[in-house]
């Protein structure tokens, strides 16, 4: 019988239908083409990051994520679906900073119950059967302020017979700039208005 000839195409494109045609060649020219047959590539992962990603922020702790698929050349194979990774870019050591991963089939989503008035780091990859794709270059996003938490570690000390020294630390989490704090005052076991003092950073009012 005869010999089986073989040869490897490579450089091909992913998940991708060719035609292959043979013919032969010898001393006298070319013979003419075979019959096209048909083949498909593997599946691989998607070469190229979804495309124009956005971020809106929608309240003190949600953000809108938005993208476009990556080029159809690029695919890969078929998208099952899509990751959105994000964590804040805060320097305080209390928060969780650590990558937080969202799956979705949609080309946008929404994060729920982040912090409030944080920076946070944003990227988009698309994945397949085989696994995950490139991942789109950083966004950084922004939740909106809010109001602060209470002050922190309030104290009292008298200082002459008809004044107190009041003194705190800033709240914990302060949810945007602190612009000022307000004092309020009573004396105790008495109804009626309270006595208010506006204190601006570095002076009182």
């Amino acid at each position: 019988g005869w010999a089986t000839t073989k040869a490897t195409l490579r450089g091909l494109r992913k998940y991708t239908r060719y035609a292959v045609t043979v013919r032969a060649l010898n001393s006298f020219g070319s013979g003419p083409w075979s019959a096209p047959i048909f083949g498909t590539t593997a599946e691989g992962v998607p070469e190229a990051a979804p495309q124009h990603v956005n971020c809106t922020a929608l309240s003190s702790q949600s953000l809108k994520i938005s993208w476009l698929e990556p080029p159809l050349q690029f695919h890969g194979g078929i998208i099952q679906g899509y990751k959105i990774l994000y964590r804040p870019i805060v320097n305080q050591i209390d928060f969780p900073a650590k990558m937080e991963v969202k799956r979705t089939s949609n080309l946008e989503t929404y994060l729920h119950t982040l912090h409030k008035a944080t920076n946070y780091s944003l990227r988009v990859l698309a994945y397949t059967a085989t696994g995950d794709g490139v991942t789109s270059q950083a966004l950084y996003c922004q939740t909106e302020d809010d109001v602060p938490d209470a002050p922190a570690s309030i104290k009292a000390a008298a200082l002459t017979a008809d004044s107190i020294l009041i003194s705190w630390l800033p709240p914990r989490n302060r949810n945007g700039i602190i612009t000022h704090y307000t004092v309020y005052s009573r004396e105790a076991g008495r109804k009626g208005p309270a006595k208010c003092k506006c204190v601006y950073m570095g002076r009182q009012k």
